[in-house]
């Protein structure tokens, strides 16, 4: 009978960031925890509360980000029937982002900040 031996190239040591515990497929992981799990098993909605230590961070730091596609240009500027005010809309819902009128610096601020 041989033993199987597993493959842990793959692994990486992450530690649990922030207060509270969190469960991710049937295990629970508490704050400060270290645990040794490939970068897919954490779902997305979780890695901003996990960060790779160790030797493991410099691997994972050198993996190429591909950018995500996007729309570009989903805000334009308004003006208001107030004159000098103007408002930030997606062009999509056609909703206001901002409550008060801004000026056309503020605006043109947020915008290119939200289209980036």
């Amino acid at each position: 009978m041989e033993r199987k031996i597993k493959k842990e190239d793959n692994k990486v040591w992450f530690i649990k960031q922030g207060g509270g515990s969190c469960r991710i497929k049937g295990r629970i992981i508490k704050p400060q925890e270290k645990i040794h799990v490939t970068p897919d098993w954490i779902p997305e909605s979780f890695r901003t509360f996990f960060k790779p230590i160790g030797k493991d961070a410099e691997k994972l730091n050198k993996q190429v980000k591909v950018p995500i596609p996007g729309n570009k240009a989903l805000y334009e500027i308004i003006e208001r029937k107030t004159k000098g005010l103007f408002n930030v809309v997606n062009k999509e819902t056609a909703k206001s982002l901002n409550e008060k009128g801004l000026t056309e610096e503020e605006a043109n601020s947020l915008k290119n900040a939200l289209n980036t």
